[in-house]
């Protein structure tokens, strides 16, 4: 605000950084996490380049583009650079020769990200979940072995608490906004399975999805069972593919917080909350096309193939980034996508 007032480029050109910043992690996050050997019989030798496609398509996907063009969603992106970042780190220090200033520097970025948003409480469990499942074996011997971190991780909870109990936000999320937690978790359905549709399809972007309304279970019996089923798939993966599970189980873990049972009266979806979730979906996308892909002969014929399957994708998604853009011009030309 110092340096351009309220002039959009500067907030635009910020918000990108944070964008980019967030992409970079997401890289080197999945490439350290494709490469464990839990991780590894799963993308066929292309564990980089899987983590380089979805890296990419990620930082294009016009589903994000709320989070730049939407000045004031620059919290999403710095809860989203603080959870990556305590993911990065502490899969780094798993590894590496001196892991304790990697273990600190994902403490104080868990403490950080506990700072920017709520959302940010589900990065404890996330951290737990990729050590029980690709280092550890299991939960409890992840626990045994660095209590000390996941004891220090916990305690961030408390500045959540703080600032919570300092700032409550009762008129427009918890139990006491007025609108029932059934309520709620109906239209959560129909939102959740519109953002899977958005995933795969972003055509109609909304910037503005209204309050949530009185449904009947009837109106969302196809968007229940495919969550249902989804969610079942998760549950015996498992058993069956624990790597695999793991991205499942991501995205509906970060989606959690806002897409519930816990009301948020005052917006009923946002597209902004697909953020995080995105890159579970994308992974594993990434993962079954890898697995697609070893159906060629030769390794050159697989990099070819990737390649060109990532770049006609980027260049969609990219286009439709753009088109999206455009739509944030004016103020006649969002409000008019969101009638539509």
């Amino acid at each position: 605000y110092a340096l351009g007032g309220v002039s959009p480029a500067g907030y635009h050109v910020v918000n990108l950084g944070l964008h980019l910043a967030c992409g970079l992690l997401v890289f080197g996050f999945l490439r350290r996490l494709l490469e464990t050997p839990r991780a590894s019989q799963w993308t066929a030798g292309m564990g980089e380049s899987i983590a380089g496609a979805t890296a990419l398509l990620w930082v294009l996907h016009p589903l994000n583009s709320e989070i730049v063009n939407y000045a004031t969603q620059r919290t999403e992106a710095l809860m989203a650079l603080a959870f990556l970042g305590t993911l990065y780190c502490g899969l780094r220090a798993f590894t590496a020769e001196r892991g304790a200033p990697w273990l600190a520097a994902s403490i104080a970025s868990c403490g950080i990200g506990m700072l920017c948003k709520e959302s940010m409480a589900v990065a404890p469990v996330m951290m737990l979940l990729i050590d029980a499942t690709f280092v550890s074996n299991g939960v409890g011997a992840a626990i045994k072995r660095r209590p000390g971190y996941y004891a220090a991780l916990a305690s961030t909870f408390v500045i959540l608490v703080a600032l919570i109990v300092g700032g409550p936000r009762w008129r427009s999320a918890g139990f006491a906004t007025g609108v029932s937690p059934w309520t709620y978790l109906l239209n959560q359905a129909e939102m959740i399975a519109r953002y899977l549709r958005l995933v795969v399809w972003p055509i109609g972007l909304v910037v503005d999805y209204g309050r949530p309304v009185t449904l009947s279970i009837g109106a969302i019996v196809p968007q229940a069972l495919l969550i249902i089923v989804l969610l079942a798939a998760t549950l015996a993966l498992w058993f069956i593919a624990p790597a695999l599970a793991f991205f499942a189980t991501w995205f509906f873990i970060t989606l959690a917080p806002t897409s519930s049972i816990v009301p948020i009266a005052t917006e009923v979806g946002a597209e902004r909350r697909m953020y995080l979730p995105l890159v579970a979906v994308l992974t594993l996308l990434a993962i079954g096309v890898a697995q697609l892909l070893t159906r060629l002969s030769s390794a050159q014929a697989r990099r070819t193939a990737g390649l060109a399957v990532t770049a006609v994708v980027g260049i969609a998604l990219l286009g439709l980034s753009v088109q999206r853009n455009g739509e944030y011009r004016t103020v006649l030309g969002l409000w008019q996508t969101v009638v539509a």
